[in-house]
Order: C-alpha cells, then sequence, then structure tokens
C-alpha cells in the first residue's frame, strides 16, 4: 500500500527557564493510505506533540529539531510540488495551504478550538474559503446563469447580475487581479463577496446534515456557547473535513465527553473514514478506544515509540515491557486487583540515559541503562525498541 505520512527520526524540544525538555526522541512511525494508526500512551509522553509536529505548530519555546516528516501529495492541483515532500523543509506559506486542504486536525478541547465571536457556519465555512474558493464561484457564476435566464428579472436587477456574473469571471481568471483588490474596498460593490458567502454557509449546512446534525439550517446560525459539549464537538469534525483531507489527525476527539455522546462520535469518525477512504492518526490513552478504531498502535514512553504493531497482536502478544505493564492495568473481567506501574514518570529535562523505561523495568539490565534501543522488526507487522529483542 502506498505510505501517507512516513515520520523518520522526528526530535522536539522546548526550550525553558528551568531546561531543556525533550519532549520528542526519534519518534518513528507510517501511515498507509486509508489505515488508521492509534497512538497511545500515558498523559505528557508526547502523543499532542506528534500530532502538532506533524502539522507544523509547535510555537517557542518549542523547537523541531531533527528529522523528516515526509507527506504524500494524494491530491493534484496547483499548489502541489512532487508527490512525497518533507514538511520540515516547507515555507509557512505553503504549510497554511496544506492545513486543513491535505492534513487536518479535530483537536483535543472543541470549546477552545472554536472561536466565540463567530457563527458555527461561518467557522465551517472559511474551510471552503479558503482552500475552495474557486468551487465556490464556479457554482455562484452557474448560479447567476441560471438567475439570468429567468424572463421577470428587471433592468437594474439584470444589470446587478450582469455585474456580479463579470466579477466572478474575474475571480477565475486572475484571483490576485489588482482591480479585484482595489474594488474588494466598496462592500457594496463586490456583490459577489455576499453570494459565495452564502454559498459556503449552505455548504456548511449540508456538511452537518450529513453527520446527522439535528436541525443543521438554524445550527449554522448559532455560537459555539449555544451549543452542548457533544455538537460542538460535532462542528470541530465538520471543519476538519470540509476539504475531504487526505490525512485526519483526532487529538483525543472524545475526552471529556460522556460515554453515550464518546460512541456516537467514535461511529462518527469511523462512518466518515469508510465514506472518504482519509487515513487517520488517531491519539488516545484509552487502549479499549483505540481496539475499536484502529487496525495499527504504537504504544508512546516518555517520547519515544516503544512498540508498534497490529491492535490484535499487541493485545494478544505484547512484548514490550512497558505495554505489558499498561495491559495490566486496564480494568479486565474477573480480575479482581489491577497491577500497578511501578515508580513514575521520568522529567523530561533531565530524562533516563539509556532506554527512558529502564527505571521502571522489572527486568532492566546494564545495557538498558547505557544505550538506547533503536526500534527493531521482531516479527511480521511487530517492532519493539528494547535490549530484549535487539541484538
Amino acid at each position: 500500500m502506498t505510505k501517507i505520512l512516513n515520520v523518520d527520526a522526528l526530535k522536539t524540544n522546548f526550550y525553558t527557564y528551568e531546561g531543556v525538555v525533550k519532549a520528542l526522541d526519534e519518534v518513528n512511525f507510517d501511515i498507509e493510505k486509508g489505515d488508521t494508526l492509534g497512538l497511545v500512551g500515558e498523559t505528557g509522553c508526547g502523543k499532542s506533540v506528534t500530532s502538532f509536529s506533524v502539522m507544523r505548530l509547535i510555537l517557542p519555546p518549542g523547537k523541531i529539531e531533527s528529522g523528516r516528516i515526509l507527506f504524500n501529495l494524494d491530491k493534484q492541483d496547483e499548489i502541489l510540488q512532487p508527490p512525497c515532500i518533507d514538511l520540515l523543509q516547507q515555507t509557512d506559506s505553503f504549510m497554511q495551504k496544506i492545513r486543513g486542504n491535505e492534513i487536518s486536525m479535530i483537536f483535543q478541547e472543541p470549546a477552545s478550538a472554536l472561536n466565540p465571536v463567530y457563527t458555527v457556519g461561518e467557522q465551517i465555512a472559511e474551510s471552503f474559503l479558503l482552500h475552495r474558493k474557486a468551487q465556490l464561484y464556479q457554482e455562484a457564476l452557474k448560479r447567476i446563469n441560471e438567475e439570468l435566464k429567468e424572463k421577470k428579472i428587471f433592468f437594474p436587477g439584470k444589470v446587478a447580475l450582469i455585474w456580479e456574473s463579470k466579477l466572478c469571471s474575474k475571480v477565475l481568471k486572475n484571483p490576485k487581479s489588482f482591480w479585484l483588490k482595489f474594488l474588494s474596498i466598496f462592500p457594496c460593490i463586490r456583490t459577489d463577496k455576499h453570494r459565495i458567502k452564502k454559498i459556503g454557509m449552505e455548504k456548511s449546512a449540508n456538511l452537518l446534515r450529513s453527520m446527522s446534525v439535528p436541525d443543521p439550517d438554524r445550527t449554522v446560525q448559532r455560537y459555539p456557547h449555544e451549543l452542548s459539549g457533544g455538537m460542538q464537538q460535532r462542528v470541530v469534525i465538520a471543519i476538519a473535513i470540509a476539504c475531504n483531507p487526505t490525512l485526519l489527525i483526532a487529538d483525543e476527539p472524545t475526552s471529556n465527553l460522556d460515554v453515550t455522546i464518546q460512541a456516537q462520535i467514535l461511529e462518527l469518525i469511523r462512518a466518515l473514514k469508510e465514506k472518504t477512504g482519509t487515513s487517520i492518526l488517531f491519539i488516545s490513552h484509552d487502549l479499549g478506544v483505540i481496539a475499536k478504531m484502529c487496525r495499527w498502535v504504537a504504544v508512546m514512553y516518555a517520547g519515544t515509540i516503544c512498540e508498534l504493531t497490529r491492535v490484535k497482536e499487541l493485545f494478544e502478544k505484547p512484548l514490550h515491557p512497558y505495554t505489558m505493564a499498561l495491559l495490566k492495568s486496564i480494568p479486565t473481567a474477573g480480575v479482581e486487583r489491577l497491577e500497578s506501574i511501578k515508580g513514575n514518570v521520568p522529567d523530561l529535562i533531565n530524562p533516563p540515559s539509556g532506554c527512558r523505561f529502564h527505571p521502571r523495568c522489572p527486568g532492566a539490565r546494564e545495557k538498558c541503562t547505557q544505550i538506547k534501543p533503536k526500534i527493531e522488526k521482531v516479527s511480521e507487522n511487530h517492532f519493539v525498541a528494547c535490549h530484549f529483542y535487539g541484538t
């Protein structure tokens, strides 16, 4: 299968007054076209930092130090360069065209991801306006031509439609025209913008309708604070999938939601994946959710990938000591007492030498304290970073 994303030796640090936080230490994983990879681990292990690094949204004092993020551009249009590009080598303007179009993200907190001063419809329509403007103007021109064919239009209205038609044609021919920029100073003259906004709102309502949101025509007129947590999450998902992205990053999309709403959101994401064929990087700390949503899973600990395999094999035959301990701490039918993982999560300003899990590993050897294990293939579709399985 075609690899959509290849993350290779990714290192991300945060420079704080207390010291350098080594958040990601040579993270490696792949995502194939149409597949779903789950990224699981404890809070603070680097899951969200990984997603923000892929999106190139790491802000100061954070910095992506090294590595490669190879992305396979599935769509072909005017912004694209060679099919496979390194996102870390691209300009900010190029990344703005990629975000929301080729790669989208469902953020962890919908309330903070949505702008409180804009309606839901305006925020969804922004995706269309940024990445699908040509399609909106083509739709507008089609509607104008249909209205011009009607015989009931009087002279002043017909002149206005002809003027609007010329503006739309001008935008499609040369969107950077000097006269278009000049006319933008006069909103009353740029009547095409009002029509484009209306079409964008209609598309937003249709998108919410396809997601089984009740009364979408009224919902698009509401502000985020007027919606419940589950509805806000649906809106965030709608913004993310508006342009049918090649890769969708879901950063704990069901956190802080009750069980019923959580099940609905998961079912919605799964249905969207089946419908559009989008590849998904699904981030969660819940192995039960990962088992339901993903085909592959990468277990993360203290900024490193310690095990990567298919979901079924991870539950049936975990190999890394941390994965084994993690699975033993999950409530299971018939198990009266859960086992906790001894020790504490390491301080990433001064992480342990060698394997970062060795202070908590019951089988740690001297080699584990000195040499960092590389993630290696130990069987078909099973990769582990542990000296027990290394050379």
